[in-house]
Formats: structure tokens, C-alpha cells, sequence
């Protein structure tokens, strides 16, 4: 018999059933027929998330766990919903990494853009360039406003990469990216080379989602941290967190209020 994890009698076996039952990898049934968006949606509603990367080996990573979950799909049926401004149902922000989230999850996420505004944590130093740039990050606004979507080498001025450091950005990525993580731009597209463009909410995310009214930070801490529990079956306290990259403390107040 396989050990026990904890005083609970939980197996590692039947832990590892849990957990992919909850991601969705228990059944083995599939269909014939090319997966439709509906099938697609729901796997990644109980993922609550789709990591995406830019590096493409076999194929972009984001494809793989959908292929894993609901079998063959044609790939521009997810990037319809994902990448184009029309029939839009993913909206794209930081969550584990990278993400894509369903539209419904959008004000959930909105305590990291309040922080970013107020350049808490890892958002320091694009906090400090807005405030140095102050007239070139009004510019790109406007630009965007305007003209959208753009990429970043698009906009005047945006200028070259600072360094051969592979993570090294532009002044006008840099402008876009403090505006992506405080919400005051969005990913509209990703065509070409699957690079983002840019453009304000209103012309990405629905009227009636962005219209939501945004929760408390404590909420949301909480909600999400339902969800994380959710998706993974069974977790420990980091794997919790971790799942919408979550701040230590407010995670730990979150699951604690959650488990009472």
C-alpha cells in the first residue's frame, strides 16, 4: 500500500488522482472529431489559466496542455478566442507567469494592477521609469490611445534595446509594459513572431467586464485562492499560492480564513 502523506490517511496515490482529476487529465475518453472552443473552454476554466511563452521548440507551450486535456484541436481555434480582437474570450495578464485567463477572471486579478500603480514589489523599477519619463510614457498613452494596437516598435521614439541582455527593453517596451501591468493597456494581439500588441481595455476586454466592480484585495486574495485549490486537488500552503503567484503574507491570512 503506498504511504500515507499525512495524518489524514491520504495516499500518494490517491493524491496524484486527485490532483489530476482536478486538472482535468482523469478521463480517457477522446473524441474523434476536432476539439470545438467549448470543449477548449472548459479545460482551461478549470485550469483558470494558460501559461503562454514565447519559445517555440516543438510548439508554442501554451498548445500542449489543451492538447492534453481535450485531444486534437486546430490551433486557431484557441487563438481566435486568445489573440484577436473579435470573439474574444481570454483576456492576457501576469498571473503564474505569462497567462492567459478567462475573461470572467479579469477583476480577480485587478489587486496586481492596483499594485503595480503604486509600484509595490517586483514593479519598482517600472514605476521609476514612468516617473523619470513621466512625458514619454504620457506620449505612449496617447499613441495607444489613437492608434492601437501597436507594438512597441511601432511607437516614435521607442528607440533600441539598452544591452545584448536578452530581457533588455526598449524605452517603448518599457513604457508599454508599465502600462500592461497597471492596466492602463492591454494585449490585443499577438501576430508575428507571437509578439504583443498593445491597445487600451476598452477595445479588447467587454464593456460588461470591465464594468465589474473590482474587489477588495482580501477578496480576491481569497477567491483565488479557492480557485488555485480547485485546479490543483490537493496542494500544500506554496503550491497554493504559487498557483496566481500570490504574496506570502496575504496568501497565508487568505487560506487560513478559507480552511475556518
Amino acid at each position: 500500500m503506498a504511504d500515507k502523506l499525512d495524518s489524514s490517511g491520504l495516499s500518494q496515490e490517491e493524491a496524484r488522482r486527485i490532483a489530476l482529476a482536478a486538472q482535468g487529465m482523469a478521463s480517457s475518453v477522446r473524441p474523434a472529431a476536432s476539439a470545438s472552443w467549448k470543449r477548449i473552454a472548459r479545460a482551461i476554466d478549470r485550469m483558470n489559466l494558460l501559461q503562454i511563452d514565447s519559445v517555440n521548440v516543438l510548439t508554442r507551450s501554451h498548445y500542449l496542455p489543451v492538447l492534453a486535456r481535450v485531444g486534437h484541436y486546430r490551433p486557431d481555434v484557441l487563438d481566435t478566442r486568445a489573440f484577436s480582437l473579435k470573439r474574444r474570450e481570454l483576456f492576457e495578464c501576469w498571473a503564474h507567469e505569462a497567462s492567459l485567463m478567462p475573461m470572467g477572471l479579469h477583476p480577480l486579478m485587478r489587486w496586481r494592477m492596483i499594485r503595480a500603480a503604486d509600484g509595490k514589489g517586483i514593479y519598482k523599477d517600472l514605476v521609476q521609469f514612468a516617473r523619470d519619463r513621466k512625458d514619454y510614457v504620457d506620449m505612449v498613452r496617447r499613441e495607444i490611445a489613437s492608434r492601437g494596437p501597436l507594438k512597441a516598435a511601432e511607437l516614435p521614439g521607442a528607440g533600441n534595446k539598452s544591452s545584448k541582455d536578452w530581457w533588455s527593453w526598449s524605452d517603448g517596451k518599457t513604457a508599454l509594459e508599465y502600462l500592461f501591468a497597471t492596466g492602463e493597456v492591454t494585449a490585443a494581439e499577438r501576430k508575428v513572431n507571437f509578439e504583443r500588441r498593445y491597445d487600451i481595455p476598452e477595445r479588447v476586454i467587454p464593456s460588461e467586464v470591465l464594468a465589474q466592480q473590482t474587489p477588495s484585495e482580501p477578496i480576491a486574495m481569497r477567491r483565488l485562492i479557492e480557485l488555485s485549490a480547485r485546479a490543483l486537488g490537493v496542494a500544500t500552503e506554496i503550491d497554493l499560492r504559487d498557483y496566481f503567484r500570490l504574496p506570502v503574507a496575504e496568501a497565508r491570512q487568505a487560506i487560513s480564513e478559507l480552511v475556518e
